[in-house]
């Protein structure tokens, strides 16, 4: 089954200006790809992105955030397994999440362009991005804020993690199309943690 379209177009880490960064990338992706424990989470990780970049066709961005948040869980978990990182077994799914990311280099804070999501801050809904997006997936109660606005904001952020993840397991440290700052091709900077 196919799931992308050859004539589709998609925002996303890579720059078609600077079509060096996939020969930078390629040989620690492949190396990733190959490993015993992240390779299997990693094939299944892009499958759901790829799957989650399609989210504005067919079902719809909702259907994108959960795709997108399976797509995290298992990255996640699969980084602290293969880090032999132990978790308090009744940990959240933020938890987990967060320490990857703290681990790697990956900003936790919601960044500015994410105003939806900022708001919700303002009003104690969560603390950081990865707490915002499961939180929007499993509400513990109603949340005083307006949907509409925010879950547009956590699909592209969580889109944005699962990217900057797979770069950094990659161990690439060049430039990139930041997905949620970028205004048009040529736009690119550094990974966080180069």
């Amino acid at each position: 089954m196919r799931i992308g379209t050859p004539w589709e177009s998609c925002r996303g880490w890579f720059d078609r200006n600077c079509g060096q960064a996939l020969s930078v990338v390629y040989p620690g992706f492949c190396a990733l790809l190959r490993d015993s424990v992240m390779g299997r989470a990693v094939n299944r990780t892009l499958y759901w992105y790829l799957r989650s970049n399609r989210g504005g066709d067919g079902s719809g961005i909702d259907s994108g955030i959960i795709l997108s948040q399976a797509a995290l869980e298992l990255l996640a978990s699969a980084y602290l397994e293969a880090q032999k990182i132990k978790m308090p077994a009744r940990g959240r799914t933020a938890d987990q999440l967060r320490e990857v990311l703290r681990r790697l280099g990956i900003p936790v804070a919601i960044p500015d362009a994410l105003a939806g999501l900022q708001e919700g801050q303002r009003q104690n809904c969560w603390q950081d991005g990865p707490e915002a997006i499961t939180r929007i997936m499993h509400p513990r109660r109603k949340l005083p804020i307006k949907l509409g606005a925010v879950v547009p904001n956590a699909w592209s952020l969580a889109r944005w993690y699962t990217e900057l993840l797979i770069l950094r397991l990659s161990g690439y440290s060049g430039q990139y199309s930041n997905r949620l700052e970028a205004r048009w091709v040529g736009e690119v900077e550094d990974v966080p943690w180069a």
